[in-house]
């Protein structure tokens, strides 16, 4: 008996050194987990709940999030840059004072927790204006019918989607995709303003369209050179109304003729033979050439045309006088023709009569037409011809057998009434070769 007593006293004993060890451990580590504990697979052993949470903290990856928008907006921001931060609230408080409870004084005990995200809203805003403050701001504006110089075409022109955004949309906008865990927005809903007209609308297309029907070029052929009216001219010229009529400006048809008329008409102007005057020569008839332009904008295809004249020559080249011409000198009294650049005639001839003020005129003149035995009437005569060359009104080169000399001083006495009198041989020779039309050139050298 005595011996069993000394031995309960002594497991007491034991019993009580056991529980004072344990209170004295148990209250050194008062604010911190005893051995066993693990959070989120983090050990907590003789760690603060503050030394749990800044660890259970840093295993959270930041992440980021990216934004697009009109005009190739294209940025990300990183979770630090918006002022993200996380917190796991009184959990670690709450799984601390449930692993020192006494039901878990002896156990190992593994916790699961989860972290509540904190967004400040403030910063969001801040990211959101730096956003819209890098950027050019440009207004909405709808799709248009435009002129392509490069493609003598009208086309579309797209529409401009503008770029100002809303700051608080937008802010709004990131915070719900982050709450949501998505890493990508765009800003579309953000916009205030947006293009009416698209550059699909089914008006314009038809618009472009029948304007292009129009949209041609128009070749002046002038022989050896050319002259375009491009569509760029024509654009400038139609105005196609939006039930589909066409006005045409006329009178800038009519200032575009007048100016290239100073390159192309050569009616009444000098030539590499000194002389001027006469009325040989091309000259644009502006309206009938205007009637012809229009018409062919009408038809809708490229063409190549020719002015309509008021007068014209016989050769269309810059040198309108040609190869084939009758030249006459008043000086010299004499004519030569040239076929084909070739002198086929030489003969003296006799022109007006310079003492009764019969001069034969000067300048350059067409052969208006070839008639044989023809009479020729005037004041006080009336003489027959087998060969009539007219160029000029009533005065022409005709044969005068009456004549039996030619040349020399003979016009200024007994000249004729302005006609050239030619030996009735060379009259029928150069009958034989001209045509109508042929420039006829007179000068007094």
């Amino acid at each position: 008996m005595k011996k069993f007593l000394w031995a309960f006293i002594g497991a007491m004993c034991m019993l009580v050194i056991g529980g004072v060890a344990l209170l004295v451990v148990y209250i050194q580590n008062n604010d911190r987990f005893f051995s066993g504990t693990t959070i989120n697979s983090i050990d907590c052993t003789s760690k603060t709940v503050t030394q749990v949470e800044t660890e259970l903290l840093s295993t959270i990856e930041g992440g980021e999030i990216e934004i697009t928008g009109r005009g190739g907006l294209e940025t990300s921001f990183s979770f630090d840059d918006l002022g993200i931060t996380y917190s796991f609230g009184d959990q670690i408080s709450d799984a601390f004072s449930d692993s020192r409870s006494l039901g878990n004084l002896f156990r190992s005990k593994d916790y699961s927790l989860d972290y509540a995200m904190k967004i400040d809203d403030k910063t969001i805003k801040n990211c959101m204006k730096s956003v819209l403050d890098s950027q050019t701001i440009i207004d909405s504006k709808d799709a248009k019918i435009v002129f392509s110089e490069k493609t003598g075409k009208y086309k579309i022109k797209k529409e401009v989607y503008g770029n100002y955004f809303n700051i608080e949309d937008a802010a709004e906008l990131v915070k719900k995709s982050l709450q949501e865990g998505e890493s990508s927005i765009n800003l579309e809903s953000c916009y205030l303003d947006s293009p009416q007209v698209l550059s699909d609308d089914e008006g314009l297309l038809k618009r472009v369209e029948e304007l292009n029907k129009y949209m041609i070029n128009i070749t002046f052929d002038f022989s050896d050179r050319k002259e375009v009216i491009s569509s760029a001219m024509i654009q400038d010229w139609i105005h196609v109304e939006e039930n589909g009529n066409v006005t045409y400006d006329e009178e800038a048809m009519r200032s575009y003729l007048q100016e290239i008329s100073k390159t192309y008409d050569t009616y009444g102007k000098e030539r590499k033979i000194k002389v001027s005057g006469g009325s040989y020569g091309w000259m644009i008839h502006n309206g009938g050439t205007i009637e012809r332009i229009i018409e062919t904008i009408k038809a809708g295809e490229d063409a190549v045309i020719e002015p309509v004249y008021s007068f014209s020559g016989y050769v269309r080249d810059k040198d309108d006088i040609g190869d084939s011409y009758i030249e006459i000198s008043l000086k010299e009294q004499h004519v030569w023709v040239y076929i084909d650049g070739e002198e086929k005639v030489s003969t003296d001839c006799v022109t007006g009569n310079s003492s009764k003020g019969h001069d034969t005129p000067t300048g350059i003149y067409p052969i208006n037409y070839l008639e044989r035995d023809a009479t020729l009437n005037g004041e006080n005569y009336s003489s027959p011809v087998s060969y009539w060359m007219p160029f000029n009104g009533n005065i022409g080169l005709h044969d005068a057998s009456w004549r039996s000399s030619f040349g020399g001083n003979i016009y200024k006495y007994s000249g004729s009434h302005g006609c050239v009198n030619l030996p009735s041989s060379a009259a029928e020779k150069i009958f034989g070769m001209i045509k109508p039309g042929m420039p006829v050139i007179v000068y007094d050298k």
